[in-house]
């Protein structure tokens, strides 16, 4: 998890992506947001998925997160979720956990591999689960500074 976000920011972060990806996400695009770089639609499949709460439209036109909180639109609820750090990165954690259970039958290594994990995180739902999956230079990034991570947290 921790490596994931130490590439994002190592590697595809810049000061554009902090002035643009919350307007931009508030005006519908999916835009990646916060500390983990989670993309709208990938936290809006992870509600359906059950992975997160849901964000519910309810009768009096208004959005709900199911803990209460309330926004003008289920975009901006998710936009404003993703831009708390600790939600965000629940949200990383959970796209992980859905690779994990995803590959798990083709892949069983799958939890102990970082450099295919982040690869995954870093590419999405690209190709479906196969035995033989291969990382990219996001993952082998990743991977090369896992200890140093690891080691930064005190792990």
């Amino acid at each position: 998890m921790a490596a994931a976000i130490y590439a994002e920011h190592s590697l595809n972060v810049d000061w554009k992506d902090h002035l643009t990806d919350v307007p931009g996400g508030y005006a519908g695009f999916n835009t990646s947001i916060g500390v983990s770089q989670v993309q709208v639609e990938t936290a809006k499949l992870l509600e359906e998925k059950g992975y997160m709460p849901k964000i519910i439209r309810v009768d009096d036109g208004l959005t709900y997160l199911e803990t209460g909180s309330i926004y003008d639109t289920e975009t901006m609820m998710r936009v404003n979720s993703l831009r708390d750090p600790k939600t965000n990165i629940r949200y990383a954690a959970a796209y992980l956990k859905n690779f994990q259970d995803n590959w798990a039958s083709e892949y069983p290594v799958i939890a102990g591999d970082s450099a295919v994990l982040t690869t995954l995180f870093n590419q999405g739902q690209l190709n479906p689960p196969h035995p033989n999956p291969t990382p990219n230079d996001f993952g082998r990034f990743a991977a090369k500074y896992y200890s140093h991570v690891c080691g930064l947290l005190g792990l």
